[in-house]
């Protein structure tokens, strides 16, 4: 019996974030992911790091075409505000060696850091600003986190060239369900339609630490 490609996963339900559309069911309502595949070996660093000093933080994950691992960048810090609208993740000298031939960039992860002022969130939701980085972008998938989980986009089909979302569209649905007494987990209920009209699908998970097997399963709201 041949030895089976280090690619492949015993479990059949779990999805690789390597291509630049990721093609799911429409009906699909939760995704398992490999948890290096989203770089959350890191996750705690950077959420540690973020609520040390308030900044933003950011890493891209690589791919090796021939190994078939995935590998995380250096940490970049940001500002408060984030990073440059629909700018890449800067990649570090020492990431230089990860840009070979044999890999590219799949995955980008950031922390979105919570004020004291944000005690009563239970956590935040990619903004407008993310969702137009990451539809600029070619990164296969797009995670941000913070103390409350894990959100994570993918590109689940193609969209016409061009088409970006209004950097306020997030922002002006918190707005509203602020208006009639809504919170956070009610915004995230509509991110999916707001997000599918560009191609988009939105996956949350609560849980920060990689099941056994090194898996994390995100699901719809």
């Amino acid at each position: 019996m041949e030895p089976k490609s280090p690619e492949i996963s015993t479990s059949s339900n779990i999805t690789l974030l390597k291509d630049r559309i990721t093609e799911i069911s429409e009906f699909a309502r939760e995704i398992t992911v490999k948890a290096d595949n989203i770089g959350a070996s890191k996750w705690q660093e950077m959420l540690t790091q973020t609520k040390s000093d308030g900044k933003e933080r950011r890493l891209n994950v690589f791919y090796n075409l021939l190994t078939k691992k995935f590998t995380p960048g250096n940490t970049v810090v940001g500002t408060a505000e984030g990073f440059k609208t629909g700018a890449d993740v800067p990649i570090e000298v020492s990431d230089i060696g990860l840009k070979g031939m044999f890999h590219h960039q799949v995955a980008d992860v950031h922390t979105h850091p919570l004020t004291e002022e944000d005690a009563h969130l239970k956590t935040t939701v990619p903004s407008g600003n993310d969702l137009r980085t990451f539809l600029s972008s070619a990164y296969s998938a797009m995670v941000a986190i913070d103390r409350g989980g894990a959100h994570l986009l993918i590109k689940s089909r193609e969209i016409a060239e061009g088409k970006l979302p209004p950097a306020d569209l997030v922002q002006k649905k918190i707005e509203e369900i602020a208006k009639k007494g809504g919170v956070v987990t009610d915004v995230q209920k509509h991110l999916n339609r707001m997000f599918s009209q560009y191609g988009v699908s939105y996956f949350y998970s609560e849980n920060l630490t990689p099941l056994e097997d090194g898996t994390i399963t995100f699901k719809k709201t």
